[in-house]
């Protein structure tokens, strides 16, 4: 997903000044690209990128003129006068665009780009240095995405959406610039080059880097979540990794800080930040391409995990345990003050988040969904195993207990669960459909097939669905609702007592039981001819031998 910056709420994400004075120095050329979306169009300069700027140093920016044209803008040392080029395509609000350009210090040049075309070369310029010499500006000023920095007075807030944010240390060929405005992700573009790419894709909060894990900390305001643009990213066919060497590390940032003992075995570290900080012992085996930070008193454990360009991260205050996972541009994030086990599972294009005090477990668990969430968080135990997740949804479990979900598979489905007991999803399969319990006590849901349905639960005491195929349904009971067996079009139970369904089939008819008291159904069938029907719960109690 994208970032969403509202000018009038001041908002940015402030790099550290190391992105500058440390990944940007010393660059011959640099090449910037993102995709932007404007929210307006003032007629007032809105920087993308900016580098801190006093006045006193060496400055780069990518930005949005008074003129509303893409416009790049640098100097290689404070010598230099501040040499610039703008595009001729005037942005418009509501419009994707593909921006981009190079700043060439050894070859003074400035070239933009706008969805993959030239717009503008500049070749009239001077530079004092052949490099990009940055050094730590006065007034605390940091480089910024979507505001301006100077002397740390922040200005130039940038209005509207972005997202993969590309910066490379080569001057991109027209190829690849063409190929970028054609909607490839930047991850696919020179990897041999990249200075850090940033891809937007955390729904809330700091955004990272998948080169160096330069952490862009949200400042000012809340940077929403926005639609992602349509990209074009690496899949696992075209990536391709050597056989892993043990202890190799290649391009990349290894941090530990612990008491404790820290293991890499067989381990292959491809363009990456992996950093862990823990009171215990952490183990990781065969882990590639990845931003991976775990923070933990206890124990971590990642064996025979296979990660590309993801963010992964674990704090927890006990066991940690990752086997046999593979993530495609995921963000994974895990906080536990007990054991979280991940095992056997694949995740793509997903944004996964467990929180638990007790005990979470995912087995052969696959997450084939891009714009998915799934939310975990449990007071005691959760297991979710051969769960298939498809399409489009929202999944969240919260319990205050013992939540199971075995053979489970939704497609364009909201499903809500929160107990205070126990809930149990066994062979459960939904489409296009709404499925919520809310229970203090027990729900169980077994063998259910629910089509193009609204299904709702809501109980003190317990609620039991088994081989139950059901069009809306809707019981409410202080007391038991047990449906075994049954098949309904249109049926509501509102009830302080025991309702029960045994073997029965209602099609298509309206049930309807409201009462104090106990109502049993065994076995009925009713036929669904003619008009629309109306069952009388109170006739059939007393043919049955139930008074209410």
């Amino acid at each position: 997903m994208a970032r969403k910056f509202v000018a009038t709420d001041t908002e940015y994400f402030a790099l550290p000044v190391t992105f500058s004075t440390v990944d940007l120095h010393g660059s011959v050329c640099i090449s910037f690209h993102c995709f932007a979306k404007l929210q307006s169009a003032p007629g007032t300069f809105m920087q993308l990128f900016h580098t801190h700027n006093s006045n006193s140093v060496a400055a780069l920016a990518f930005r949005v003129n008074n003129s509303n044209l893409w416009n790049i803008a640098g100097r290689s040392t404070l010598a230099d006068s501040l040499a610039n080029q703008s595009g001729t395509t005037t942005l418009s609000a509501g419009t994707e665009y593909a921006l981009g350009g190079y700043i060439d210090f050894a070859s003074p040049a400035i070239e933009v780009f706008v969805n993959g075309i030239s717009e503008g070369l500049n070749t009239s310029m001077s530079f004092a240095s052949s490099t990009y010499v940055a050094t730590v500006p006065a007034g605390g000023a940091t480089p910024t995405f979507g505001a301006k920095d100077k002397s740390g007075v922040v200005s130039q807030y940038f209005d509207g959406e972005s997202s993969e944010v590309g910066f490379w240390n080569v001057k991109l060929t027209d190829a690849e610039w063409a190929a970028l405005g054609a909607g490839v992700s930047p991850r696919l573009i020179r990897p041999d080059a990249w200075i850090e790419i940033f891809p937007m894709l955390e729904p809330s909060n700091n955004i990272i880097g998948i080169m160096r894990g330069t952490v862009g900390t949200e400042t000012g305001g809340t940077i929403a979540a926005a639609e992602h643009p349509a990209m074009i990213y690496p899949s696992a066919q075209i990536l391709q990794f050597p056989p892993a060497v043990s202890g190799t590390t290649t391009d990349k940032t290894l941090v530990h800080s612990g008491v404790g003992t820290v293991s890499l075995t067989t381990a292959l570290t491809l363009a990456r930040a992996l950093a862990h900080s823990a009171i215990g012992t952490v183990t990781r085996s065969k882990v590639v391409s990845k931003i991976f930070a775990l923070s933990g008193i206890g124990t971590a454990t990642v064996t025979g995990t296979k990660e590309f360009f993801r963010t992964l991260t674990h704090s927890g205050i006990g066991t940690a345990s990752l086997s046999k996972v593979t993530t495609f541009l995921r963000t994974l994030v895990h906080s536990a003050v007990g054991t979280a086990s991940l095992v056997a599972g694949i995740a793509f294009g997903l944004i996964l988040t467990i929180t638990a005090i007790g005990t979470v477990t995912l087995a052969t668990a696959t997450f084939e969904v891009i714009t998915k969430t799934l939310v975990y968080v449990a007071t005691g135990v959760a297991s979710l195993s051969k769960f298939k997740f498809v399409l489009p949804s929202a999944f969240t479990i919260t319990a205050t207990g013992t939540a199971t979900l075995s053979k489970f598979t939704t497609r364009l489905l909201a499903l809500t669960h929160s107990a205070v007991g126990t809930v149990t999803l066994a062979l459960q399969l939904c489409y296009k459909q709404i499925l919520a319990f809310t229970a203090i006590g027990s729900v169980t849901v077994a063998l259910v097939q629910d089509g193009k349905v609204a299904v709702a639960a809501a109980a003190i005491g317990a609620v039991t669905l088994v081989r139950k195929v059901v069009k809306f349904l809707t019981p409410v009971a202080v007391g038991t609702v047990d449906l075994s067996k049954a098949a309904s079009n249109d049926s509501s139970y509102t009830g302080i007592g025991t309702v029960t369904l045994l073997t029965a089939k209602i099609t298509p008819i309206t049930l309807a039981h409201s009462g104090v008291g106990t109502v049993g159904l065994t076995p009925t069938f009713v036929p669904g001819t003619g008009p629309a029907q109306v069952l009388d719960i109170r006739r059939i109690s007393i043919k049955i031998g139930i008074g209410l």
